[in-house]
């Protein structure tokens, strides 16, 4: 799983959107999401974009074609190719999860996040930190 970007208000750190991609050949289960020192966040929301439009910045919740679901409920799917992105962009098909992200909300500034995951039934990590300081 790699996490190319993140978005934020830099005037409120409890409300996090962290950008993921699965460069793998199978689908990601994630399995948990700690802040800080590892504590479980107030929320935390997979989403996933069925337009160009990513799972980050602004427009989430007003776009009918992103969708949040609880842990569990959605996983990271493969990266597209750049052609498979172009055909279903060029057909207005909305059926498939192009982009994925996490949604984190807490009570206490987010300093660094920490993704636990399965690919191939073997355990990983992600951590992100020091990204909204």
């Amino acid at each position: 799983m790699h996490s190319p970007r993140l978005s934020g208000n830099s005037d409120d750190k409890t409300l996090i959107t962290m950008s993921i991609s699965n460069r793998g050949f199978v689908k990601i289960y994630l399995r948990e999401v700690v802040i800080n020192d590892g504590e479980r966040p107030k929320n935390v929301e997979v989403g996933g974009s069925r337009t160009s439009h990513m799972v980050l910045g602004g427009g989430l919740v007003e776009d009918p074609y992103i969708t949040f679901h609880d842990i569990g409920e959605l996983f990271i799917y493969p990266e597209l190719t750049e052609e498979a992105k172009e055909e279903l962009f060029r057909s207005k098909r909305t059926n498939t999860i192009i982009h994925s992200g996490i949604r984190i909300y807490n009570d206490e500034p987010i300093e660094k996040i920490t993704s636990n995951y399965r690919y191939f039934r073997i355990p990983f990590t992600l951590e992100k930190k020091g990204m909204l300081q």
